[in-house]
């Protein structure tokens, strides 16, 4: 197996935000166990390997880009739980009739 991507881009509240794969921390690592229980090594190579676009991914991945993208760019003590409270679980999904984002049986 081969590294597909260095870096990851999704879109979040103000647009899309990139996070370099390279630039994760030991800081992020323990964080992320202190938050989590797990290691971030096993996420992050994942990430690293997939091919499925950002914002494709599932939620939690999603949520893990934008974290060490804000940590990176923005605040570097920045809350997993603050920043996962405004991720939104479904980002590009249009809403249904009754105004329902990601509702079953939408799949435009």
């Amino acid at each position: 197996m081969s590294i597909v991507r260095d870096s990851i881009t999704v879109t979040y509240t103000s647009g899309p935000v990139t996070c370099d794969l390279a630039r994760v921390t030991g800081l992020d690592a323990l964080e992320y166990r202190l938050r989590t229980g797990e290691n971030l090594d096993p996420a992050l190579k994942a990430l690293a390997l997939t091919e499925i676009p950002g914002d494709d991914l599932p939620a939690a991945d999603r949520v893990l880009v934008v974290w060490l993208a804000v940590r990176q760019q923005v605040d570097v003590d920045a809350s997993l739980e603050l920043v996962a409270a405004t991720v939104p679980m479904f980002p590009s999904a249009p809403p249904d009739e009754a105004g329902v984002v990601g509702a079953p049986g939408n799949d435009d």
